[in-house]
């Protein structure tokens, strides 16, 4: 993911925040999900799921609540959810259960 500096926050000697050693991204949804986004469609990534975004995106950034904030992009995303294999079982008719015979 490309940014701009322009995008990002500095202290007063213009140093950019980090924090566990990622970039500490500002409170600004658009460039939070300019960073989802450009990870979760990217051919490495490709709409690999919330796990698989949440591992790329957490290698370089970091903010408070990411893991929610890319749930909440991945479970959105018509892509995914169109090609999203059902791992359920389809439920079949109803059927009468035998009467057990009084003893």
């Amino acid at each position: 993911v490309r940014l701009e500096l322009g995008d990002l926050e500095t202290n007063a000697e213009g140093k950019l925040f980090m924090r566990y050693n990622r970039l500490l991204v500002p409170f600004s949804e658009k460039l939070r999900t300019r960073i989802i986004k450009d990870t979760h469609d990217s051919l490495p990534g490709g709409h690999g799921g919330r796990t698989t975004t949440y591992q790329q995106v957490s290698q370089w950034y970091y903010w408070q609540g990411m893991t929610d904030t890319i749930a909440r992009f991945t479970n959105n995303c018509t892509t995914c959810r169109r090609s999203k294999v059902n791992r359920h079982a389809k439920h079949g008719l109803l059927h009468p259960l035998p009467v057990p015979e009084k003893y």
